[in-house]
């Protein structure tokens, strides 16, 4: 199938937006859209598609809108009224309301929406909430990327200014001894005959570096009737002028409130107070390495569970990266602990010496005389895990669903349940996310945690803070009106991330290829993060 644009128009047939997929000419493109109310006006049958001698139109109604999309005529039907669907439900994901000008506001958000369904004319095979996570995707790295350039430029700003500071004494300091060398021979008032007095120096050089004030003496009219005022200059510090733009003037703190919560998450954020330009001390954000080096171990998982709970499939990718952070202790090698890895299997890094990764557990190159590059992370060992055993799965989650009846109205009474089956593990912010069918609203009976009911999307969110040894598991009922089959609560989505990881490994010491015996100062951060969790 080919589909050459997708748009949204009125009843009266305005586009209010369109998104063309293959390359087409405006014009052409405008006499598509505006040939479609006219299309719709002579044809009586009632169907949600148009066909002309070269397109074909395929729509649906949302409100007072139309979902359009057009594609040439040798598509498959079937699979356009499918990619239909899909671009429809997305329209609701982000319009609260249906109209013109929700459209208009979030347009370029549509359109991005747009692209993650179809690539270059074709369907892309991704769901509705797939697209929102592509849509909302988050990443620490960048996070962390833009919070070092934001320390960095406020950290340049501040030197910047300090410089300026002492460029601005330096000046008054040789202004105010110019001062004391052009004024200091004469006095003020040697002959009455000159309106001002000068001293025998240079004084008349330095005057264009001075700011001078002037002072006026009162007449002595009883001894001298002709005598006029006579006026001085003393040397004054010059009053700043105001200025525009000021390196490392005061902000408004919302980047150190960013970086401060971002610290508290445990990122390697250390704070520093340091002199403003008016003296007062400012809170500055610095990333500094607390440590020579920096060892991250990150991990994703991917789970597949069916309805009952049981597991069809899991994997578990992982990564060490080492970062140097003083150039000092470049030539290093990274003792590893691995002796319960059962399962998993590693690779590592082709610059990296396997056979003393497999013999010893250790992490160093090749060549001995070179050193890991400084400043930048260089990955050394990746490993992977499959399993399809129950007990592999850090946390088992269970939907057990069942209809009644009550005063005269069906309902659909469900309970979710969650076990955490590694209790070594700390699981923070675990997000299940059930959809509810539309039309409906959850009523929640009993919970642990939290949750929250979006109608838009028709998602209720059931929200627990923190998942550890202490509450291993959890519950929450809820019922809907609702008499269809049990399985419109299905697929349900699985998020959490943990500042532990699955797979055992960790790093016993940092040494010195040449003095293993000196060890060396080294931080180990770990993450464990959901690529996919899904029950369906």
């Amino acid at each position: 199938m080919v589909v050459l644009a997708g748009a949204i128009c009125t009843r009266e047939g305005k586009a209010l937006l369109s998104r063309q997929f293959v390359p087409i000419t405006r014009v052409r493109i405008e006499g598509l859209l505006a040939a479609f109310p006219k299309l719709m006006g002579s044809d009586p049958r009632q169907h949600t598609y148009i066909e002309t001698d070269s397109v074909r139109y395929l729509y649906q109604p949302l409100d007072s809108l139309y979902m359009l999309i057009i594609t040439n005529k040798s598509s498959n039907i079937l699979e356009d009224l499918d990619t239909l669907q899909i671009l429809a439900k997305l329209i609701p994901e982000y319009c609260r309301i249906l109209d013109e000008d929700e459209v208009l506001k979030n347009a370029f958000t549509l359109v991005f929406a747009f692209d993650e369904v179809i690539a270059g004319g074709y369907r892309e095979k991704v769901t509705v909430q797939q697209i929102k996570t592509f849509m909302e995707m988050d990443s620490q790295q960048e996070k962390l990327a833009h919070m070092l350039e934001t320390t960095k430029l406020m950290k340049a700003r501040q030197e910047a200014d300090a410089r300026a500071q002492e460029i601005s004494a330096e000046r008054l300091h040789r202004t105010a001894m110019s001062s004391a060398v052009g004024y200091g021979g004469g006095g003020p008032t040697q002959s009455p005959s000159f309106g001002y007095g000068f001293g025998s120096g240079s004084g008349s050089g330095a005057m264009s570096g001075v700011a001078r004030t002037p002072t006026i003496t009162p007449s002595v009219t009883d001894s001298h009737p002709s005598f006029r005022p006579v006026q001085s200059y003393q040397a004054t510090s010059a009053k700043p002028a105001r200025r525009g733009m000021v390196l490392g003037g005061q902000t408004d703190g919302r980047e150190s409130e960013f970086l401060q919560a971002m610290a508290k998450d445990g990122d390697n954020i250390q704070l520093e107070s340091t002199s403003s330009t008016h003296g007062s001390a400012q809170p500055v954000v610095t990333a500094v390495p607390t440590s020579d080096v920096t060892i991250l171990i990150e991990e994703t998982l991917s789970v597949s569970l069916d309805q009952d709970g049981s597991l069809l499939d899991m994997v578990v990718k992982g990564s060490l990266t080492v970062t140097i952070n003083n150039p000092e202790c470049g030539r290093a090698l990274v003792r590893l602990s691995n002796d319960a890895t059962e399962g998993f299997r590693f690779i590592a890094n082709p610059n990296v010496d396997r056979m003393a990764f497999r013999k010893d557990s250790l992490i160093k190159l090749k060549d001995t005389s070179r050193a890991f590059p400084t400043g930048g992370p260089l990955g050394v060992l990746k490993w992977k895990m499959e399993s399809k055993e129950d007990s592999s799965v850090p946390i088992i989650v269970t939907c057990w669903p069942s209809a009644v009846s009550s005063a005269g109205q069906n309902l659909l009474v469900t309970t979710l349940e969650y076990e955490l089956l590694h209790d070594h593990l700390t699981l923070n912010d675990l997000c299940i996310q059930v959809p509810i069918p539309s039309g409906t609203a959850p009523v929640v009976d009993r919970l642990d945690g939290d949750y929250q009911y979006e109608p838009a999307a028709s998602i209720l969110n059931w929200i627990i803070a923190t998942v550890d040894s202490s509450s291993t598991s959890g519950s929450i009922e809820f019922r809907i009106p609702f008499d269809g089959p049990p399985t419109a609560l299905f697929p349900i989505h699985v998020s959490f991330h943990s500042n532990s990881t699955i797979c055992p490994v960790s790093v016993a010491s940092v040494e010195h290829v040449d003095n293993p015996e000196n060890s060396i100062d080294f931080e180990e951060i770990r993450s464990l993060g959901v690529e996919e969790y899904t029950i369906s």
